[in-house]
């Protein structure tokens, strides 16, 4: 059977002598609209090198069967001269030439009976006679469909155009086995081994590879490209040598045409098709870093006569021939370019001369944006200032560069103290703190203002970092310049930072006085200033932790409820999560834990939807000691773990009131979990991202105060869901990583696990299970997917079988296992009328402790320990600590040790 798709009239498609990696869904959009919707003219469109002819010639083959006079193929990209091109797509139909009737006649002429399928290849340079002839030939040929590849659309009524986009970007800190299956890792890796067949995808590499294909934006002539050269360099070296991609990306195969053996060829053949005004525009574009908005296009790379909007027509040039791209997003347009497409357009901005004048107007533009959005008088997690900076922090970054190069002092102190705010408002403190300490390391000359302010944030900073002996000397100078400056707010906000320094410090008298101070100050300034309402409610806060940890709980629940009062009122999104983690710390110590799991699961969400990862580790701590309390160890202990990566991104440090909550938490684990198996979840935070984190938190929440309550405060906050299945949440909270045999995990199986496996080897459901106990499903889903992981098993049929073996049904029913984490018998009341706290400390009494360890094991003072001891003697009518453990095992509320082995 002769095949329509290599040959017609003579015309052989090109053989690919090489496999397609990916572009199934560009494949079967392709198929579709040529197919099924019949469009008349379909232009795959990209950047060069994104494969656009290897992609249409596997379309091509893969329809021509639907074509009954096949596919015919012609390859304009050797050609100079437009007028050539009806004569060239005439030879390859195989049309001999009649004299005196025009070509472009002659083809119509000859197409109009025939359904075919015509293939444009590389279209972009002969733009107006490739257009002309796909519309002459459409117009007279109905039959007739075309598909072209350009970098550049035809711009006719009749085309439809599919990008050509780069492969998806590889994830980062991905496993081999997850970047194996994606597309730009998976070029590289078949490219590398066609000129080293020793080489393989392994752990050691994999990261390496990985951001190769990143900083190539995942275009694939640059992937082939780089993979190379790995006959001569490793990956490492290859990684080290990205800074100059275009020197590296050269010596491509003989056999690809002459513009595509190298990146640079590639990109300036787009180039030179490019007016000298679209050139110039070009390459003034090049130094926006990471993109730019629409606004910033003309103040920076226009010609200083262009409107606006002319300007942004001639972008909408250099998007058409595909070397700018549009960011996706609503609002206000934004443009970017790929990486190497960037570097191109750089080395011609040097070129021409025009470096230094296009970066000061660049760098100018992003300090007035700055500037005008006023962060010194912001409030925390003000999202709509600081989302404008958001996707800005490459320009911004490359602004400061610029200013210190160019020992431009007075630009690079104002800049650098108020983006100090905007910084670790996303988590870089270091990088905040880098540009501030390059900049007050020689302020001579600078407003005084800015000195103050400078130095402040520097010393704020330091502290944040948990580096106090570096901070005390920052925030003196700080003070010294806010009184010379004289600026009402900015000596309100240092007052405030110094009370929360000699907090850090342990002074708490000192951290009140000063609070306190502070507190008046912005009450002085009223609304003139209207952050001033919202550092009110801080200071309150602030006092509310001081409080905490001076061990007056009553004044700390107080004024944290009035910093939330004030929060909420004001709608001080941030400030309402650090308001309501405060109050929480104070409720947990009060023992009031479904109360504190409350006022932490809305921080929670607080933090989630500003992005305040630093905020946010310090809340999977808090949630994590909730699941301690819930006899969930494995959970807290992943809690923490992801609390760990969290600080290591961000660089943030406890505050004290944070720290003793953390010590507790430690303290109540180390019960719990042996070391090795701690130590292993803690390690195992890799495997839980940002976003199970949250999830898990939210879990632990329902645990405590049910489901549709957790769920309902978290709608209630507007907070996006995080997005993580059931599934994968249970993935994410595997069991415990003690090690060890099947009988020794099912040893380690809490109460309420072991109540529910009682209840799985009767056959119950997860439903049935939830009615039994008084929770919800969702929680016995996670009970079920911690016993799965500490016995070893897949599936609920083997974990029955696993307790069956070694113990029988029999036993583990007559283990005297009646109460759940909650305290709660099968039948949901709390065994004599204990109330969840009093079952805590009962467990201390149990375990032989003292009411000053109690007090320190449950995070509550002695006196409370000891009023929760006299209840529980009251509760259980006996009147020593001795007849109160008697008691509790007579009831079965703990188990009766072995003869000789009593506490």
């Amino acid at each position: 059977m002769t095949d329509r798709a290599t040959m017609h009239h003579g015309v052989v498609l090109p053989a690919p002598r090489t496999r397609l990696i990916g572009r199934q869904t560009e494949c079967a959009t392709a198929r579709a609209l040529l197919l099924d919707e019949a469009v008349a003219l379909l232009t795959l469109t990209g950047p060069g090198g994104a494969g656009k002819t290897r992609l249409s010639l596997a379309v091509a083959r893969e329809v021509a069967e639907h074509f009954a006079d096949g596919v015919v193929w012609v390859d304009l990209a050797p050609l100079a001269d437009p007028s050539l091109v009806p004569a060239t797509v005439a030879r390859a139909l195989g049309i001999v030439p009649v004299a005196g009737l025009p070509v472009e006649e002659q083809l119509v002429r000859d197409l109009r009976p025939r359904q075919l399928l015509l293939l444009l290849d590389n279209c972009e340079h002969l733009l107006n006679a490739a257009s002309d002839l796909a519309a002459s030939v459409l117009l007279a040929c109905p039959a007739i469909q075309i598909l072209a590849t350009s970098r550049a659309a035809l711009h006719l009524r009749a085309e439809q155009e599919l990008p050509v986009e780069p492969f998806p970007l590889p994830l980062t800190d991905a496993p081999p086995a997850v970047l194996s299956a994606n597309e730009a890792v998976r070029l590289f890796v078949e490219r590398a081994h066609a000129v080293d067949p020793g080489f393989d995808l392994n752990d050691a590499n994999a990261p390496m590879v990985a951001e190769i294909c990143r900083q190539l934006d995942g275009l694939p002539l640059a992937i082939e490209l780089a993979a190379a050269r790995t006959k001569l360099l490793s990956p490492e070296t290859l990684l080290a040598q990205m800074g100059s991609r275009l020197r590296l990306l050269r010596g491509g195969p003989r056999d690809l045409p002459a513009r595509q053996r190298t990146m640079h060829d590639t990109i300036a053949w787009s180039y030179g098709l490019l007016a000298p005004g679209q050139q110039a525009l070009f390459r003034r574009l090049s130094v926006f870093a990471g993109g730019w908005p629409g606004d910033a296009a003309a103040a920076v790379a226009g010609d200083g006569q262009s409107a606006g909007y002319d300007v942004l027509d001639e972008i909408g040039v250099l998007l058409d021939q595909s070397l700018v791209r549009r960011a996706d997003g609503a609002g206000e347009p934004r443009f970017t370019m790929l990486e190497t497409i960037r570097e191109f357009g750089l080395a011609e901005l040097i070129a021409a001369g025009e470096e230094a004048e296009v970066r000061d107007r660049h760098a100018a533009w992003f300090m007035a944006l700055v500037e005008t959005l006023d962060l010194h008088h912001s409030m925390q997690g003000d999202v709509a200032r600081m989302s404008r900076l958001v996707p800005e922090q490459d320009n911004l970054r490359q602004a400061l560069a610029w200013f210190a190069a160019r020992n431009d002092i007075l630009s690079l102190n104002f800049m650098s103290a108020a983006l100090s705010l905007f910084w670790p408002a996303i988590g870089q403190f270091a990088e905040a703190r880098t540009w501030l300490h390059l900049a007050i390391a020689d302020d001579a000359g600078v407003p005084v203002l800015t000195r103050a302010r400078a130095w402040n944030e520097a010393g704020w900073l330091a502290m944040c970092q948990g580096e106090l002996a570096l901070a005390k000397p920052l925030r003196d100078q700080g003070l010294a310049l806010a009184r010379e400056a004289g600026d009402p707010y900015l000596l309100a906000e240092v007052l405030l930072g110094n009370g929360t320094l000699a907090f850090w410090q342990g002074d708490l008298e000192r951290a009140a006085a000063l609070t306190g101070e502070g507190q008046l100050a912005f009450q002085t300034i009223g609304t003139t200033v209207t952050a001033a309402p919202v550092k009110v409610g801080a200071a309150v806060n602030l006092l509310g932790n001081i409080a905490l940890i001076a061990g007056n709980i009553p004044l700390a629940i107080l004024q944290g409820e009035e910093a939330v009062g004030i929060a909420r009122a004001l709608g001080a999104t941030a400030d309402l999560g650090y308001a309501l983690c405060g109050l929480g710390y104070a409720r947990f110590q009060e023992g009031a834990v479904p109360e504190a799991a409350t006022c932490f699961l809305e921080a929670v969400a607080v933090a989630w939807t500003i992005h305040d990862d630093a905020f946010l580790a310090r809340l999977l701590w808090a949630m994590a000691a909730v699941a301690a309390t819930r006899e969930q160890p494995d959970v807290a202990a992943r809690l923490i773990g992801a609390a760990d990566a969290l600080d290591a991104r961000t660089g943030s440090a406890m505050w004290p009131s944070d720290r003793a909550l953390a010590e507790w938490c430690l303290a109540r684990l180390d019960g719990a979990l042996l070391p090795a198996a701690f130590s292993d979840l803690r390690r195992a935070r890799a495997s839980l991202s940002v976003a199970q984190a949250v999830a898990t938190a939210r879990m632990v929440a329902s645990l405590v105060l049910d489901e549709e309550r957790a769920t309902s405060i978290w709608q209630a906050t507007g907070a996006p869901d995080p997005g993580v299945a059931q599934g994968e949440l249970a993935l994410a909270i595997p069991g415990s990583a003690a090690g060890g045999d099947s009988a020794a995990e099912h040893d380690d199986l809490t109460r309420r696990e072991q109540e529910i496996l009682d209840l799985m080897s009767q056959r119950l459901t997860d439903a049935e299970i939830a009615a039994r106990l008084f929770i919800s499903p969702r929680t016995v889903e996670l009970h079920v997917a911690n016993m799965l992981g500490k016995l070893g098993v897949a599936n609920r049929r083997d974990a029955a079988a696993v307790t069956a073996r070694l113990s029988g049904v029999e036993a583990v029913v007559s283990a005297g296992i009646r109460s759940g984490p909650s305290g709660r018998s099968s039948a949901g009341a709390m065994p004599a009328g204990l109330t969840p706290r009093e079952r805590d400390v009962l467990h201390q009494l149990i375990d032989g402790r003292t009411d000053r360890e109690i007090a320190a094991r449950l995070f509550i003072t002695r006196r409370t320990a000891s009023k929760h001891v006299e209840a529980i003697l009251a509760k259980l009518g006996v009147r020593s600590r001795g007849a109160a453990v008697a008691e509790a095992r007579r009831q079965g509320l703990a188990p009766v040790p072995p003869t000789g082995q009593d506490n």
